[in-house]
């Protein structure tokens, strides 16, 4: 059975709802937890770098937490 409906594109590849990276019209892309569609790269490998290196971004910001001001106790 094909992922592709009749009147689909060949071009354009359809994949799982929970994969990040995904083909569309020869290019790739990923998309962030928040929606965020970042792209286009050339390949599959170079999307998938991007994500390695936007999760380390992540990981080494600090938190919203720790910019808002401390709770003063009544």
């Amino acid at each position: 059975m094909s992922n592709h409906r009749r009147d689909d594109s060949p071009t354009i590849t359809y994949h799982h709802r929970n994969e990040r990276v995904f083909e569309q019209a020869g290019k790739w892309y990923f998309r962030t937890r928040e929606g965020v569609v970042e792209g286009p790269f050339e390949n599959r490998v170079g999307a998938s770098h991007r994500i390695s290196a936007y999760i380390q971004m992540l990981e080494t910001q600090p938190d919203d937490n720790s910019k808002k001001p401390p709770i003063e106790a009544e």
